[in-house]
């Protein structure tokens, strides 16, 4: 069935019902989400900023030439990498 024709067939309940459906609906995915761990939308961003780094790090590279740097302990993403972890890069 459909996005669109299941949302026709509810749309023809009585609200109470509605409710009802939309209850069950979240608690799926609630468990779901306890299963698998953080919502995907977290984990897509963060790789999704991963890639930015990498395709920016030649830009910042002696020279034009790719560096690649180390990972420091406790560095958690890529703001803090730029606070808290100089000295990973070669300096322009």
């Amino acid at each position: 069935m459909t996005q669109t024709r299941i949302l026709e067939q509810i749309g023809q309940l009585p609200i109470q019902e509605r409710l009802d459906i939309i209850e069950g609906a979240l608690r799926l995915i609630r468990q779901d989400l306890r299963r698998t761990g953080k919502p995907q939308r977290k984990q897509a961003r963060k790789a999704q900023l991963a890639a930015a780094a990498r395709a920016l790090l030649p830009d910042y590279a002696a020279g034009g030439v790719p560096v690649k740097p180390a990972q420091p302990a406790g560095c958690r993403s890529i703001a803090s990498q730029a606070r808290q972890c100089e000295g990973v890069y070669q300096h322009i």
